[in-house]
C-alpha cells in the first residue's frame, strides 16, 4: 500500500541534504541495482533524471509532499554546473506532485532543434508513465523556445 505519492521533502538523515536534491542533482545516489529483485520502476540506478539535468541548459525540479507539508523548488543551469539554493516553503494545500522543467542543451547533440520523432518519443514515454498507475496525473508541455537552441 502506498502511503503517499510525493517525493519526501525533508533532509536525508545520513547525507544531510534535501532528498529531492539527492534524486535530481547528485550522482551515485540511486537505487534499483539488484538484478535479482522484482522491479516496480522503469529506471535504473537513478540515472535518468540526473542525465536530463546534466544535458540541460536549465533544469528545475518542483515537488510537494503532503506527508512532510513542504514544497521544494531548485534550479540547475549550465549542464548542472551551477545550482540555486533550494527554496523550501509550506505546503498548506497538502499537494503531492513533482514537476520537472528543462531546456535541453541541443548543441551537445549537434542539433539545432528537437526533431519531430524525438518529440513524439517524449510524448510516448509520458503516455507510458501515465498508463502505469491510474491514480497518477501526467502531462507534457513543450514550449516553442525549449525546442530550439538560442
Amino acid at each position: 500500500m502506498i502511503e503517499y505519492l510525493g517525493i519526501p521533502v525533508k533532509i536525508h538523515e545520513q547525507h544531510n541534504i534535501w532528498i529531492p536534491e539527492m534524486i535530481f542533482g547528485h550522482l551515485l545516489t540511486g537505487s534499483n541495482f539488484d538484478d535479482e529483485e522484482d522491479k516496480v520502476t522503469g529506471g535504473r540506478n537513478g540515472l535518468g533524471a540526473k542525465l536530463a539535468n546534466i544535458y540541460s541548459l536549465e533544469f528545475t525540479v518542483e515537488t510537494a509532499s503532503s506527508k512532510f507539508k513542504k514544497k521544494y523548488k531548485q534550479t540547475y543551469r549550465d549542464n548542472m554546473l551551477e545550482k540555486e539554493k533550494p527554496r523550501v516553503t509550506d505546503n498548506a494545500k497538502g499537494d503531492d506532485y513533482t514537476e520537472i522543467t528543462f531546456k535541453p542543451d541541443l548543441k551537445r547533440f549537434e542539433m539545432e532543434e528537437l526533431e519531430d520523432d524525438m518529440i513524439e518519443l517524449m510524448r510516448r514515454r509520458v503516455w507510458d508513465i501515465a498508463g502505469c498507475n491510474s491514480s497518477l496525473k501526467v502531462r507534457i508541455e513543450m514550449s516553442y523556445e525549449l525546442c530550439f537552441n538560442g
